[in-house]
């Protein structure tokens, strides 16, 4: 349904993973990589995971300190950081109770989903989003803003379900507040008295006991395991606009030391775009800054254009970005090979101003 290559979402995993394709701050996932990851690749994620629950503070700062109470305004003790809703030019009233929160690109780790329990819950900083997820240690509540979306480039999702299949759905995954996070590659609960959740598995298995299948597939290598891009990937979710979409962009074809790339809007409206027509590094891309090639052009909509872009001594990325709103949306794709069409896409936020 959506792109082929994405980041996968697991709960939370933070820490570094060993490959050649990794960093210690960001894990590149690509369909080359699924095809060779081994049971015993994830098995370490696992065995990373657990270490991780051991911390002090496994849970992100989206958390709350305490458990919330749907009935009454959060205090702002509760918060461990002030949620922000004015620093970008997001449109969270597309946002409706029952989505899906999706992040794509969970810093250091392989991914996350959650769900909006109230699109208006009172806190002394006003009214914020409410999410329940099962994270870091256990299934909480947590909350959706401007840093938060930024920071995990989120995508939001809408189950093509019933007013009362995601009511339903909604008292099941309240009714599993509390219980513990635990991932597992060859479990897929669905009984809504499961000991313990991971993240996809819990929507899942809420909106599968009312009758909706949100996954695409069942799982790595064929085992229960039901992975949270099996939920992007779905018919039965569809995708939520917030702000623009993202350039995608793919390998046409490499000639000498050029790289021939298609540039493609997946808005509605035409962009007005720039590329960096020579490879740049991936800080630079994602922070767009130090680029001295960039070419500016229009791409229709749901239209795309063909450019060529030169290899430049060690630099091993292509980037391209448009402005929306207040907004620089910034697409960064690395390791190209001329052998391998799709590129796995970063996606990044900043300030056009």
């Amino acid at each position: 349904m959506k792109a082929t290559i994405i980041s996968l979402l697991i709960g939370f995993i933070v820490s570094p993973f060993v490959s050649n394709q990794v960093s210690s701050n960001n894990l590149i996932v690509d369909e080359k990589f699924l095809d060779s990851y081994s049971t015993n690749d994830l098995n370490q994620l696992i065995e990373l995971n657990n270490q991780r629950n051991l911390r002090s503070d496994p849970n992100p700062d989206y958390t709350f300190r305490t458990t919330v109470d749907e009935e009454e305004t959060i205090d702002a003790t509760n918060f461990k950081r002030d949620p922000l809703y004015d620093g970008y030019a997001f449109d969270y009233t597309n946002i409706e109770v029952g989505d899906f929160v999706y992040e794509r690109n969970q810093i250091g780790g392989i991914g996350h989903i959650g769900i909006v329990v109230n699109t208006c819950m009172p806190s002394e900083y006003g009214n914020i989003i409410l999410t329940i997820e099962a994270v870091g240690d256990s299934v909480q509540y947590c909350f959706l803003d401007d840093t938060r979306i930024v920071q995990k480039n989120i995508q939001i999702l809408r189950p093509n379900a019933s007013t009362t299949q995601i009511n339903s759905s909604l008292y099941f995954i309240r009714s599993q507040i509390g219980k513990p996070y635990s991932f597992s590659l060859s479990r897929c609960n669905t009984d809504i008295n499961s000991t313990s959740w991971y993240c996809s598995e819990l929507l899942y298995a809420a909106f599968l006991h009312y009758g909706l299948n949100i996954s695409s597939g069942s799982g790595w290598d064929g085992n229960t395991c039901i992975l949270p891009n099996h939920i992007y990937e779905s018919f039965n979710v569809s995708e939520v606009i917030i702000l623009g979409r993202h350039l995608k962009m793919s390998i046409n074809s490499k000639t000498s030391n050029v790289w021939n790339i298609k540039i493609k809007n997946l808005n509605i409206f035409a962009t007005s775009c720039l590329y960096n027509s020579k490879m740049c590094f991936f800080d630079d891309g994602r922070n767009w800054s130090g680029l001295l090639d960039t070419v500016q052009l229009t791409i229709l909509s749901n239209s795309f254009v063909n450019v060529n872009i030169q290899e430049n001594f060690f630099a091993d990325s292509i980037v391209s970005c448009y402005g929306y709103r207040n907004i620089r949306l910034i697409t960064v794709c690395k390791n190209l090979e001329s052998t391998y069409n799709t590129l796995y896409s970063n996606y990044f936020y900043s300030y056009l101003y």
